[in-house]
């Protein structure tokens, strides 16, 4: 939808990058620009990272009609936090 996908710089010396659908965008930044702004998540009960929204991709059903659509966020495997 806007800003950019993940490239070959979005490597594991890079800033942590990540792509989140238009679900996210509205729950968390409602009317602002997500774009360059943080968000942290945790994958685990010790994994905390930290993420810069550098693209906004469009929604997508992932299980039937009926659901809504989650919030999604995705990032390059660099930017997954290390045990």
């Amino acid at each position: 939808m806007f800003g950019r996908g993940f490239t070959g710089h979005d490597d594991s010396a890079a800033p942590k990058v990540a792509v989140v659908n238009q679900a996210l965008a509205r729950q968390y930044f409602d009317r602002e620009n997500p774009l360059g702004r943080r968000i942290s998540y945790t994958i685990g009960p010790f994994n905390r990272t930290e993420v810069e929204v550098v693209g906004v991709a469009g929604d997508a059903k992932y299980t039937d009609l009926r659901t809504p659509i989650p919030p999604t966020l995705s990032a390059t495997s660099f930017s997954t936090a290390t045990p």
